[in-house]
């Protein structure tokens, strides 16, 4: 997730760039080690428009409406998933 944004009806829209694989609509995604969400909508930014699809391939950015994400989240990948969180309020070296 590199990018939130909201609509003027408040719906939250999170920015995803896929490095690798494919996303269908309707995909159940790991976003950390016990939870999972449910692709329901996904959009692709062309020429300043949003349309709606039912893949993405790697490469591609796609727009997610979703109140769960956060910045720099990485999805679907056990491996890369942040095993803890981050400290607020590191101590200064």
């Amino acid at each position: 997730v590199f990018k939130i944004e909201y609509s003027e009806k408040r719906r939250r829209f999170v920015y995803v760039r896929i490095y690798s694989g494919t996303l269908h609509l309707r995909d159940v995604i790991r976003i950390s080690e016990k939870e999972k969400i449910k692709i329901t909508e996904m959009y692709v930014p062309t020429n300043g428009e949003l349309y709606s699809s039912d893949t993405a391939c790697s490469g591609d950015i796609v727009i997610l409406p979703n109140d769960v994400l956060q910045l720099n989240s990485i999805l679907g990948n056990e491996i890369l998933l942040p095993q803890r969180k981050f400290i607020e309020n590191p101590l200064p070296m």
